[in-house]
């Protein structure tokens, strides 16, 4: 197995630890060693595998660099190219507002809301929520609640919108 290995790998030690690897799954897998035909197959099929496993998670640890061709011909989203964003500017419906400004329209929508509404969102962006506490906030099934948090936002946006004179 190690020398079937050490075929396959850039040096002697990566061999080892993959041979390694291969006894450990072999041995986790051990309760079917007295159906298997041909041991020797087995064992080098295991080693197989997990060089392949190996390769595959090499392959996603390589990054491409940040000045590769592919990146380059991505378009920025800032206004002027290579400029820095203002913090504190959102986007809402195409237009730049100011973070208070945003804030100050929640809070002036936030009673307008159904009341369910207001449960799932408080709910799903609360200090410890997310889809199980919504789920349970709203009595409704984990598959269920991010349809009623999409309608929730939806209508808070349409809210905001409105109260900032742009709908």
């Amino acid at each position: 197995m190690l020398a079937f290995l050490r075929r396959r790998c850039r040096d002697e030690h990566q061999a080892e630890d993959l041979a390694q690897e291969t006894l450990l799954r072999a041995a986790r897998h051990g309760t079917h060693f007295d159906r298997v035909q041909r041991p020797i197959s087995w064992a080098l099929q295991i080693a197989a595998n997990v060089h392949l496993d190996h390769a595959r998670k090499e392959s996603w640890l390589r990054l491409t660099p940040p000045d590769h061709a592919a990146f380059l011909s991505i378009a920025g989203t800032e206004p002027i190219p290579g400029e820095e964003r203002e913090c504190g500017l959102y986007q809402v419906d195409g237009d730049e507002v100011e973070g208070s400004d945003l804030l100050a329209a929640v809070r002036a929508v936030w009673g307008t809301l159904l009341r369910r509404d207001q449960v799932v969102l408080s709910a799903f962006y609360g200090e410890d929520g997310g889809p199980v506490a919504a789920a349970a906030a709203c009595g409704v099934s984990r598959d269920l609640v991010k349809v009623r948090v999409f309608r929730a936002r939806r209508r808070l946006h349409a809210a905001i919108v409105k109260h900032l004179g742009r709908g």
